[in-house]
């Protein structure tokens, strides 16, 4: 549950696994609080799926550490596209992990 996750304390965030990281639900990133985020090791980032890293929104994203994007940013490489759209201006964004082709 999403309203679990804004109650857990530094040491529950630090104690995380790789396991328990991996299947951590988009409901359950998206409830992350900013403290919660900046919580995070590098260890923990690293284990963040492609799937999971597009869940994150954009306040998020803008939320990690200077130290989580020297590990984060150059590992998973997101290019983050702002679209503004001129008929309801809304402004939407979109992640796209930049994986090599196979």
């Amino acid at each position: 549950m999403p309203h679990q996750i804004e109650q857990f304390t530094f040491w529950q965030i630090s104690a995380f696994t790789t396991e328990q990281i991996q299947v951590l639900t988009e409901n359950q990133i998206q409830a992350l609080t900013n403290e919660q985020i900046s919580w995070f090791t590098k260890v923990q980032i690293q284990a963040f799926t492609k799937e999971q890293i597009q869940t994150f929104t954009k306040e998020q994203i803008e939320r990690f550490t200077e130290e989580q994007k020297e590990v984060f940013w150059p590992k998973q490489v997101i290019a983050k596209i702002n679209t503004m759209d001129s008929q309801n201006q809304s402004t939407t964004t979109e992640f796209k992990p930049n994986l090599p082709k196979m």
